[in-house]
């Protein structure tokens, strides 16, 4: 489930669907280490989403001082442009593979 937290109905739509992992919208991540109100907030989704089941993704983490916030609110898998930018070109070989 992707940009959790976006629009009005993302608590519904996590209910029906049952997602494994829950990608929270970017919103969470702009200015999270000057906001305490929003790291509240994050800690209570990943809590939340904890107890469904559901592994916690963040994207857009652009800043070092972003990491150790997202850790130790428990987010469990961490994008965005200060840990790898994106390539133009794809790096894997995927010709051996059946699918």
């Amino acid at each position: 489930l992707d940009r959790f937290g976006r629009g009005t109905d993302s608590l519904g739509l996590l209910k029906n669907l049952g997602a494994d992992y829950v990608k929270l919208d970017m919103y969470f991540v702009n200015n999270l280490a000057k906001d305490a109100k929003k790291q509240a907030q994050l800690r209570t989704l990943v809590e939340g989403l904890e107890a469904l089941g559901a592994a916690t993704v963040v994207g857009g983490v652009e800043e070092v001082k972003t990491l150790p916030i997202l850790w130790s609110l428990g987010v469990d898998l961490i994008q965005g442009f200060f840990l790898q930018r994106p390539y133009r070109e794809m790096s894997y070989d995927f010709s051996g593979m059946a699918f």
